[in-house]
């Protein structure tokens, strides 16, 4: 399965998507297929709308492919709990090419979520990992990070990407 990465301002980006329901062979191909992609593009996370697909799905690694066992896959997340405390950190987004904006996040996150094989898991994440998945679980809700950033971190993106919301 040949995927590309959709990029802003692509209207699949900001739509809503919806709940996996099969997990078969098809699923784990596309899984596959994105885990390709974000290495290929030395991205941390990738969520499904990114490559044109309307499904909850992410898959996420910290160290970028460098460490073993980091890469997890995240079916329907849901982010059920997050840290009262904030951190302001840069981000950027394979469908952003080329933009950094400070986004605040919350420091941690409980996500639930069901694996390749639709078995329910729970995960607490800290620091960059949390980061990571609030990121990638907002474009399944169509949300983009310039609405998570400031207004005049929104003002100085419109250089590089062009007339935003």
């Amino acid at each position: 399965m040949l995927l590309t990465v959709v990029e802003h301002p692509d209207p699949r980006l900001t739509a809503q998507c919806s709940n996996v329901g099969v997990f078969d062979a098809a699923l784990n191909k596309l899984v596959d297929s994105m885990i390709d992609v974000m290495y290929t593009k030395a991205g941390v996370g990738l969520a499904a709308p990114q490559v044109g697909v309307l499904q909850r799905l992410v898959i996420i690694d910290p160290s970028a492919g460098d460490e073993a066992n980091q890469l997890v896959t995240l079916i329907n997340p849901s982010v059920t709990w997050r840290s009262v405390e904030k951190e302001t950190e840069a981000e950027g987004c394979l469908s952003m090419p080329g933009t950094i904006l400070q986004v605040p996040r919350s420091v941690a996150v409980d996500v639930e979520y069901h694996d390749v094989k639709g078995l329910r898991q729970v995960m607490r994440c800290n620091g960059f990992k949390a980061r990571i998945v609030q990121h990638e679980v907002d474009h399944l809700d169509g949300i983009m990070m310039f609405e998570r950033a400031s207004n005049l971190a929104r003002m100085l993106a419109k250089k590089s990407i062009g007339k935003i919301r």
